[in-house]
């Protein structure tokens, strides 16, 4: 059956993600799907709702779906969420690395789980992991032990080296206590050697079941961090 111009044209849904894709790198300069690097992994099709343009690389924060497979037949074929700006400290294991730059209000795709490049601030060149950087959380900042694992050794600075995004879900951190109960402020240390490691940060410690509430400035102890949040652990006797 022809079309003549104004008529509408239903897609099927990967044909439509392949010629938003193609689109996308003319817009952008990219070469290819893939552009330049390798992607290996699970990615979701996203809409950028965060009011600005997503650079290739940056961390976004998954939201609520916007094509339910449950609702939709096109959604169980391709489901849809909605990609935030990431905002600390609200983040919470949502996190996706965006593939190609994403127009604001526009689609796209994210990795949730495998492995491609992603901007990193690297502190120490020895650093094999990653977590959100507290100052600018669309992308990383390395560190002795994060949800993200680093590949290599990449230079001191603001670099886009390979890692490995959604497996690691919890991670135990040493801390210190800058301030007596109830104070909320810690100071995150190695887990092997108790010592501040380079870049080591305050963060908010997370204890409504009071299990550190004799402890006072200098103390130590164990926490866990479940995505960008601290919650406090039961001391080793």
């Amino acid at each position: 059956m022809r079309h003549h111009r104004g008529d509408e044209i239903r897609l099927r849904a990967d044909i439509q993600n392949r010629l938003e894709d193609f689109a996308l790198s003319k817009l952008f300069g990219a070469q290819g799907l893939d552009g330049d690097a390798p992607i290996f992994g699970v990615t979701v099709r996203v809409k950028n709702i965060s009011g600005a343009v997503m650079p290739r690389w940056s961390l976004c924060q998954l939201g609520d779906y916007i094509i339910d497979p449950d609702v939709t037949d096109q959604g169980r074929r391709d489901p849809t969420v909605e990609a935030l700006a990431p905002v600390w400290p609200d983040i919470f294991g949502t996190l996706a690395v965006v593939t190609h730059p994403i127009p604001d209000d526009k689609f796209g795709r994210a990795l949730v789980y495998g492995i491609c490049p992603a901007t990193v601030d690297v502190i120490t060149a020895d650093d094999q992991f990653a977590a959100p950087d507290h100052s600018d959380p669309t992308q990383l900042k390395s560190c002795d032990t994060g949800e993200v694992r680093i590949f290599g050794s990449p230079a001191v600075g603001t670099r886009t080296p390979m890692v490995a995004v959604g497996f690691a879900h919890q991670v135990l951190w040493t801390y210190e206590r800058t301030a007596d109960y109830p104070g909320d402020d810690v100071e995150l240390l190695s887990l092997e050697n108790d010592l501040a490691f380079s870049g080591s940060d305050t963060v908010t410690l997370i204890d409504t079941r009071t299990l550190m509430d004799d402890q006072e400035t200098g103390d130590r102890g164990l926490c866990q961090q479940i995505g960008s949040k601290f919650y406090a652990m039961q001391a080793v006797c």
